[in-house]
């Protein structure tokens, strides 16, 4: 109740450049973050993370039991929405959320 009526006060006040003004850079950085994280993972630049780019992270962190490729199967599995077999940006950035 009090977060709805301070977000109606907000949007009462604040046009949408005025909120862009107030947290756009800081969502920008976030965003910036995340992206570089994802690169990490998606070293060849595909636009996607599969269970091998998993198990490679996996592997140079000296998780060998978790860098399982089973492992990694089926962690891509459990955050792949769309059901194609690998996580793109939009489902890794999901995980950040």
């Amino acid at each position: 109740m009090i977060y709805t009526t301070g977000l109606t006060i907000l949007q009462e006040r604040l046009d949408s450049n005025d909120i862009f003004d107030l947290f756009g850079k800081e969502l920008e950085a976030k965003e910036q973050d995340i992206k570089e994280a994802f690169d990490v993972f998606d070293e060849n630049k595909y636009g996607f993370i599969d269970e091998r780019d998993l198990q490679r992270v996996f592997c140079a962190m000296g998780l060998k039991e978790v860098a399982e490729l089973d492992n990694c199967n089926k962690m891509i599995m459990a955050f792949d929405e769309n059901r194609d077999g690998r996580i793109d940006f939009w489902e890794f950035v999901k995980l950040f959320i």
